[in-house]
């Protein structure tokens, strides 16, 4: 499963060619049956397809055309926040209204089967992952954390993490099976014992805002903040941190890809970068992309306005 980056209007890049200084892209927008411009996640599934999280719907591409989903079809919401698809070949989909497991074999607003998070208020999920035995791993806009749903579990969870902000903004798991947990305020991370450590501005993060998680095939995490990129070495955990000095287009850190081939892309404010610490251009060791290599438009903040009324608190959206 690959993520891609997070654009205003999706655009499909074509891998073989992006060493070239001008981008070959072909721009989808709703002209074309895209849900709406407006895209909070790409994923690519295993047999291929792409499914586009949109702040209208979710959509599926093929190809050729897309196939749209939205609360008529059975989704819990049309604000759709996160898409997942586990090693069996479940299809998790994440919205403000609510969390879903999608049966693409069913009929009807029966593929969809809404799970509830519980909770004291009404926890609003915007992002999901899964461990390494199968568990499905939540985090929610509404100050109440994460949740957990066990491979034989018939219900969610909620997982106790201390936490100097309960807001999730970013959640992923490595192969040693620690959840790491980003927030406005800090990362967390919660070891298989079900110890945790927190790490601030004090340990080296340039901003506690965390906007973006993901381990590299080295077992290192990359970290995406509000005010620049941060390696974690996987041994040590020391940080090494990344700007616009070092070639990224922007320091706001919209989302992270890690292709098959061990490439790290990484999506900002400002445009699309390349790490190529093998061939620094005047010492720089990200490529930048931009509207003036081809991108259709400069990409937004991840989160729509519209999230943020919907959760109840301006603080269900990304720390801007």
């Amino acid at each position: 499963m690959r993520r891609l980056p997070v654009w205003l209007a999706a655009s499909l890049l074509v891998a073989s060619l992006l060493q070239a200084k001008r981008l070959p892209i072909k721009t989808y927008t709703t002209a074309d049956g895209l849900a709406r411009d407006h895209i909070l996640c790409i994923v690519q599934d295993s047999h291929g397809f792409l499914w586009f999280c949109t702040a209208e719907g979710l959509s599926r591409f093929d190809g050729y055309q897309f196939t749209n989903y939205h609360t008529e079809q059975g989704l819990p919401g049309n604000l759709v926040t996160d898409f997942l698809e586990t090693r069996e070949g479940d299809y998790w989909i994440s919205t403000t209204d609510g969390l879903a497991r999608f049966d693409p074999r069913g009929a009807g607003a029966a593929r969809f089967h809404r799970y509830p998070l519980g909770g004291q208020g009404k926890p609003v999920p915007v992002t999901v992952r899964e461990d390494g035995a199968g568990g499905i791993w939540c985090g929610t806009s509404t100050g109440e954390g994460v949740f957990y749903l066990g491979p034989k579990d018939t219900a969610f969870r909620r997982i106790t993490v201390p936490m100097a902000d309960p807001y999730v903004t970013a959640l992923a798991i490595d192969r040693r099976g620690t959840v790491w947990i980003g927030s406005p305020n800090g990362l967390n991370r919660r070891n298989p014992d079900g110890t945790t450590r927190a790490y601030t501005a004090a340990d080296g993060l340039p901003n506690t805002s965390i906007m973006a998680l993901r381990e590299d095939h080295e077992g290192g995490m990359w970290v995406g903040t509000r005010l620049g990129l941060v390696h974690m070495d996987a041994a040590s955990a020391r940080m090494r941190v990344y700007g616009t000095k070092d070639g990224l287009p922007g320091a706001r850190i919209e989302s992270l890809l890690e292709t098959s081939d061990g490439k790290l892309w990484v999506g900002t404010v400002e445009g699309l970068a390349e790490w190529t610490p093998r061939q620094p251009v005047d010492g720089r060791e990200f490529q930048g992309y931009t509207a003036a290599q081809g991108l259709s438009a400069r990409p937004w903040a991840r989160w729509p306005k519209t999230a943020m009324g919907t959760s109840g608190s301006a603080r269900s959206a990304r720390a801007r």
